[in-house]
């Protein structure tokens, strides 16, 4: 049987987001189980740059068990591996065919959502899901419609001026 495993890259939260979100819309398409590898690691560039935040996302989110991340690493030796596969329906041989789909790329093409735009409600389930309770918890409580934004800007702190908050604020 086949199974889709997601091999994060070293990557901001943002592009580990994309990578498992288009590795969660193949296998809800294709009915596959999906395995991750820890979203948690040490970020080196957050220590070089002297960031605030050093950008660990120890539990976050709901972790693959070690004994499935270690299973992976055998299907790696056994199973034939495909890398990145396009986000579609396979056939059942393909599907029940001993294959590993493997998710590791920072997407790079011009439409980052492409692939996986129109699976919101998937996306949002999944995710809800994999979030750690606690944090689920405290999600509810925000009047709703809450608007989230990932403003990253600790990669300009030498050399270019920081755009300020107050632009951001001021946007809606």
């Amino acid at each position: 049987m086949s199974k889709v495993y997601v091999k994060f890259p070293k990557a901001g939260l943002g592009n580990l987001m994309l990578v498992w979100g288009r590795a969660c819309v193949f296998a809800h398409l294709n009915n596959l189980t999906i395995v991750t590898s820890s979203w948690w690691g040490i970020r080196l560039g957050a220590w070089i740059r002297n960031e605030k935040r050093k950008r660990f996302y120890w539990r976050y989110f709901k972790e693959s068990s070690s004994w499935e991340r270690a299973k992976m690493l055998c299907y790696k030796l056994t199973h034939s591996i495909v890398n990145e596969p396009p986000i579609q329906v396979l056939g059942d041989t393909e599907r029940k065919s001993n294959k590993l789909f493997l998710f590791n790329q920072v997407n790079t093409d011009n439409d980052l959502f492409g692939p996986i735009r129109g699976y919101q409600k998937i996306l949002k389930n999944d995710l809800y899901n994999m979030l750690n309770p606690l944090l689920c918890a405290k999600l509810n409580t925000y009047e709703v419609p809450v608007i989230a934004i990932h403003i990253r800007r600790g990669d300009f702190k030498v050399g270019n001026p920081i755009t300020p908050e107050s632009f951001y604020i001021n946007c809606s």
